[in-house]
C-alpha cells in the first residue's frame, strides 16, 4: 500500500554551492554553512559558538522553505532520507528554513487502467498518468521504486491518482510483435547462387531437427532490426532457444547518449580479441571446446566484464544456463573423422553440379553430451560461441561467398562446430563471407554468444542498431 509519504525528491550527484542553514523550534535558531566539499545527507546543525549541536532532526515531519542568489537553483527536503537535495544549482549561497508540521496527506482514490484499487502490486510497476489534489500540490512518481512524493505540503491534502500499468514484453514476444515470423519450408539452405533473397524472422518448418521437436524462431539475411542492449554491451539477436531463452551474439561496446544507444556493426569492434582454437593440431581432441585455450579467451571475458566478481547480478541473473553444441560426433572413414556438422553442411563441387544444393543444418545437438552447460560441469560461465549451423540458417554457405547476412562482420570469427581430423590436424568451423574450415592453431576473432531467459523484458528500441531494444535488468 501506498504509505503517507511526506517527501520531495529529486536526483543529485554533486553539488557546488554555499548553503546557510535555518532551523527554528521553541524560539531557537541554528545556522549551519555547507561547502562544496561536505556531503549533502550529512547536514549538521550548529549553534552561534560553532560547536556541532545535532544532525538534521531525525524525528518528525519537516516543511522547508529556502531562497537562493541564483533564481535557478531548486532545493528539496527529503523527508524519507532526511537530506536535501538540489536542481539546476551553480555556485550560489542560499538560506534555508526548517519549520515542523503535521501535515496530512491522504489518497482518497487510486485507479490502475481505469479500476479502482485499494493498494498497488509491489511486484509491478505503474506509471502515473494523472492526478489531483484539494490545494494544488505537486505529486511526483517514482516508476523504479513505486513511491509517491509531494510538494509542497503545508497543510492537510488529499489527492486522487490515476496510474497505468507498465507493461514490458519478453524478447520472444518483442520480435514476434515487430514483424511477421515466416515459414523456412521453401529455404534451401545450399544455394550456391550466394544470398537468395531471403531475409527476416522465420521460424522451423521441420522440428525434427530442433530440440523436442520445439519451434525455434530465427533471423535471417541483412536483417537490421535484431539489435539490442543489454548489461552495457550490444548484441545481435540470432534466435530463440528450445527451452525458452533467446540466444544473442557479441556485438561489441554501446555507446550512449542520454538514454539512446548505439552498437557498432562491424569490424573489430564486435569481437573480443582474437585467439587460436588451441595451441595443437595434431589429435582429433583438440576440437573439445572443454578443453580449448579459447574456451579460456571466452570465459576471462565473461568473468571480467559480465560476471564481475558476482557483483553484476542484475546482469548475470537474467542468462540462462542453455547448452552450447560442440558436436563431436563421429563419421570416420579410413584414418580421417568427420564431425556431425561438417557432413550436414560440407559441399564437396567435384560430386556436385553447381546449382542449388540442399544442406541440412540443425538446432539440435546430435548428442546431448556435446551440449556443453554450466550444470553439467562442462563450462565455468553460461557462454559459448555459435555453431556452423547456426551461420548457416542466418544465410551463411559454405566455401560460397555471401557478406549478405547480418552475421557477417568483416572478418573470419571461431565457432564450436568441429569440421573434421585428417593428415593429423584438427579443423574447426569459422564464419566470414562463407562457412569455411581452419586447423585449430590459427589465430582468427572471438565473438561468443549467450543465451537471455525468457522472464527478461525489453524497455525500449526498435531493434535498429541506433535504436536498440533495451533489456531492463531492473
Amino acid at each position: 500500500m501506498i504509505k503517507k509519504i511526506i517527501i520531495c525528491i529529486l536526483s543529485i550527484a554533486v553539488i557546488s554551492l554555499s548553503l546557510l542553514l535555518y532551523y527554528e523550534k521553541e524560539d531557537k535558531r541554528y545556522i549551519s554553512k555547507v561547502t562544496e566539499k561536505d556531503n549533502i545527507s550529512m547536514l549538521k546543525i550548529v549553534g552561534e559558538d560553532t560547536e556541532i549541536i545535532k544532525q538534521v532532526p531525525q524525528t518528525g515531519q519537516w516543511v522547508m522553505s529556502y531562497t537562493c542568489d541564483d533564481e535557478n537553483a531548486e532545493l528539496y527536503w527529503n523527508e524519507k532520507k532526511r537530506t536535501v537535495v538540489a536542481k539546476n544549482i551553480s555556485a550560489t549561497e542560499c538560506t534555508l528554513i526548517f519549520r515542523e508540521s503535521d501535515a496530512i496527506f491522504r489518497m482518497i482514490s487510486m485507479y490502475v487502467d481505469g479500476e479502482y484499487v485499494t493498494e498497488l502490486d509491489s511486484t509491478k510497476k505503474y506509471e502515473m498518468e494523472s492526478y489531483e489534489c484539494t490545494n494544488g500540490e505537486e505529486l511526483t512518481w517514482d516508476t523504479d521504486n513505486n513511491e509517491i512524493s509531494i510538494k509542497p505540503i503545508l497543510e492537510d491534502t488529499s489527492c486522487y491518482v490515476n496510474f497505468v500499468e507498465v507493461k514490458y514484453l519478453t524478447l520472444t514476444e518483442t520480435m514476434l510483435a515487430a514483424e511477421e515470423a515466416i515459414s523456412d519450408v521453401g529455404i534451401s539452405f545450399g544455394n550456391t547462387s550466394r544470398a537468395d533473397g531471403t531475409n527476416g524472422l522465420y521460424y522451423t518448418s521441420d522440428t525434427t531437427r530442433t530440440e523436442n521437436g520445439e519451434v525455434v524462431y530465427y533471423y535471417r539475411g541483412a536483417v537490421e532490426n535484431n539489435y539490442l542492449v543489454f548489461g552495457g554491451y550490444c548484441w545481435r539477436i540470432v534466435r530463440t532457444v528450445e527451452d525458452g531463452s533467446v540466444r544473442l551474439r557479441y556485438g561489441g561496446e554501446a555507446t550512449q547518449n542520454g538514454e539512446t544507444y548505439t552498437c557498432p556493426q562491424t569490424g573489430t569492434a564486435v569481437n573480443i580479441g582474437s585467439s587460436k582454437y588451441n595451441t595443437s593440431y595434431n589429435n582429433k581432441s583438440y576440437v573439445n571446446y572443454k578443453t580449448s585455450d579459447i574456451r579460456t579467451t571466452v570465459e576471462n571475458w565473461y568473468r571480467d566484464n559480465i560476471w564481475k566478481n558476482g557483483q553484476n547480478t542484475k546482469v548475470t541473473n537474467l542468462i540462462a544456463d542453455t547448452p552450447y553444441c560442440n558436436d563431436m560426433s563421429e563419421i570416420t572413414s579410413g584414418s580421417s573423422v568427420s564431425f556431425g556438422t561438417a557432413e550436414r553442411l560440407f559441399i564437396d563441387f567435384d560430386d556436385y553440379e553447381y546449382g542449388t544444393i540442399s544442406l541440412l543444418p540443425q538446432y539440435k545437438c546430435e548428442d546431448s553430451a556435446y551440449g556443453y552447460t554450466v550444470a553439467k560441469g562442462d563450462l565455468t560461465y553460461p557462454i559459448g560461441l555459435l555453431t556452423a549451423d547456426e551461420g548457416s540458417y542466418a544465410g551463411a554457405l559454405y566455401n560460397i561467398n555471401n557478406s549478405s547476412y547480418y552475421l557477417y562482420t568483416g572478418e573470419y570469427y571461431w565457432t564450436m562446430s568441429p569440421h573434421d581430423f585428417s593428415n593429423a590436424m584438427s579443423f574447426v568451423f569459422v564464419l566470414g563471407n562463407h562457412i569455411w574450415r581452419v586447423d585449430t592453431t590459427f589465430s582468427t576473432a572471438v565473438i561468443p554468444v549467450i543465451s537471455l531467459k525468457n522472464e527478461a523484458r525489453v524497455s525500449s528500441g526498435t531493434g535498429a542498431y541506433n535504436d536498440p531494444y533495451v533489456i531492463n535488468t531492473d
